[in-house]
């Protein structure tokens, strides 16, 4: 995988000091269920040095949420889908 995920979480940081292990362990072990549970949502879940998550979202599962969104204005094969507009924003 390039670069960064669609989501990043420092999550494991917390949950390693209530468990009392290192945070790497801790992240290896949170990505690890997360990714089991829900693999309809996420295609990895990486673990990035000190203890980061990266969350990579399926492309299946981003399809489904803009058609659950964009509503067919009438059915069969040549219904039109309503407007949608999708923005990316970039801090830097």
């Amino acid at each position: 995988m390039e670069g960064r995920g669609d989501y990043s979480s420092n999550a494991a940081f917390v949950i390693a000091k209530k468990l009392g292990k290192p945070t790497l362990a801790a992240a290896e072990e949170l990505a690890e269920k997360i990714y089991e549970k829900h693999q309809d949502i996420f295609y990895a879940i990486e673990v990035a040095p000190p203890g980061f998550l990266n969350f990579f979202l399926s492309l299946a599962f981003i399809e489904q949420q803009v058609l659950n969104f964009v509503k067919p204005e009438k059915k069969g094969p040549k219904a039109k889908l309503g407007r949608a507009s999708i923005e990316f924003v970039s801090a830097n």
